[in-house]
């Protein structure tokens, strides 16, 4: 049941922003001469470079509107490159039939350079438009022969980004283990958050650790990884390490992402260690902050309030989870009996106790809850409530400690029908004679 939350992270993504000046120099191609003919063609490369991709496909098509003719190899070449140039450049700006016109490039180029680089734009067009599994196709199958240094090191990164979008986490780790390494490339902080992610997912704590301990002060990253490194020093164990870098946390000059959960990490941990005082605050900035809240942490909240003896807020808090069905709900509901009876509002406690009766969950607090609600049906003259309860709890939990009480209580309700040789029956049953018995016995 949730009655909110956390919604736990999600991840916090990061778009690599592809840089568009790289080289469209095939390997083991010749450029042909300088010449009045083929200045289109030398333009549109250049401007292909430059980013100016609406420039550079019309001046390829320019030059194949105007090119020689004349048919010869070096002339074939130049038209496959201008072909060439005007695709990717289409891919670029999201020109209609982009797609199908690369694909047609893929299959019917005998030029593998022209082949694996447009299978590497067509990579990046997926990337960029959050398609990331038609995306790893083409990066798996663009290779690395026909690509610059710097294009190889998007390819990595955006496919390892891929990987990880797709849950392709063995995939994904090993590439951004690789480019966490490399100092002074530009994914080196992008590459330690991302492995940091991966190894906190795979509660390698320590790995984590040294990942975001790299990038807490990025401006890419400051907002979010402090709360992890937070949170791991408390998994590794090391509360007032969770506690002092929370604190440090809400103090910062900035907002961090995770503001709401940085309070509630603070909590938990001062809670653990039964510091309910000093968890109050936080938990409360929790409870006002957030939209949503998990039954476990709303029965933290209302247990601190019990714990110190605030009465009034620890039932506000314990009605909210008087529908969960399970364990905290019966614990809930038997502690809300509590606070009802320090209030004396008995009327609520009997109704709290009854429910907590009925869940089998927590044994302890349902036989003492049985008990209870017949005691206080009993005193408000519900009798035929309070006769059902003690059957059941004598029927249920046969050794009970409270047997002495319930069989006396019995005998007292059996003798306001006459009922004499039922209630010496269960009278016998009596081992501890207390004042209550010898009452019941004089009737």
């Amino acid at each position: 049941m949730i009655i909110r939350k956390r919604n736990r992270p999600y991840f916090y993504l990061l778009f690599a922003l592809l840089g568009p000046a790289f080289s469209i120099t095939a390997h083991g191609q010749v450029l042909s001469p300088d010449q009045p003919n083929n200045r289109a063609l030398l333009l549109a490369e250049e401007q292909y470079k430059q980013g100016h991709y609406t420039l550079s496909k019309q001046s390829a098509a320019a030059y194949l509107a105007n090119r020689d003719e004349k048919v010869s190899t070096e002339k074939t070449a130049d038209a496959d490159r201008a072909n060439f140039i005007i695709v990717i450049s289409n891919l670029k700006t999201n020109t209609p039939d982009c797609l199908y016109n690369a694909d047609r490039l893929i299959a019917t180029t005998q030029n593998v350079a022209y082949k694996q680089r447009t299978m590497f734009a067509l990579a990046q067009y997926f990337f960029l438009h959050n398609q990331l599994t038609q995306a790893i196709y083409y990066y798996e199958n663009a290779g690395l022969d026909n690509l610059t240094n710097s294009e190889i090191a998007d390819l990595k990164f955006e496919l390892a980004y891929c990987y990880f979008n797709n849950k392709q986490f063995d995939k994904s780790t090993l590439l951004f283990a690789a480019i966490k390494e490399i100092k002074d490339g530009k994914y080196y902080m992008a590459g330690n958050y991302y492995y940091g992610l991966l190894a906190y997912n795979n509660n390698k704590y320590a790995e984590a650790l040294q990942s975001f301990e790299k990038v807490r002060d990025d401006k890419e990253y400051k907002s979010i990884v402090p709360y992890y490194i937070a949170e791991i020093y408390y998994f590794m164990g090391n509360k007032a390490k969770a506690i002092e870098e929370g604190k440090a946390i809400i103090k910062a000059r900035d907002k961090s992402y995770y503001d709401n959960e940085v309070h509630l990490l603070i909590a938990q941990c001062m809670f653990e260690d039964q510091q309910y005082s000093d968890a109050k605050p936080y938990f409360e900035y929790y409870y006002e902050h957030t939209n949503q809240i998990k039954k476990e942490d709303l029965y933290k909240i209302a247990y601190c309030y019990y714990r110190l003896n605030e009465w009034q807020n620890a039932e506000d808090k314990f009605k909210l989870l008087s529908n969960a069905n399970d364990s905290m709900g019966q614990s809930s509901m038997y502690l809300l009996g509590d606070c009802y009876m320090k209030t004396g509002d008995r009327q609520s406690a009997r109704n709290a106790f009854g429910i907590c009766a009925d869940m089998p969950y927590n044994p302890g607090q349902q036989e003492a809850s049985m008990i209870l609600y017949a005691r206080i049906s009993y005193e408000a003259g519900y009798n035929d409530e309070a006769l059902r309860q003690l059957y059941t709890l004598l029927k249920t939990f046969p050794s009970s400690q409270y047997k002495d009480e319930a069989n006396t209580l019995l005998s007292s309700l059996l003798i306001k029908t006459n009922n004499f040789e039922e209630a010496l029956k269960y009278l016998d049953k009596v081992n501890n004679k207390e004042k209550n018995y010898w009452m019941v016995f004089q009737k």
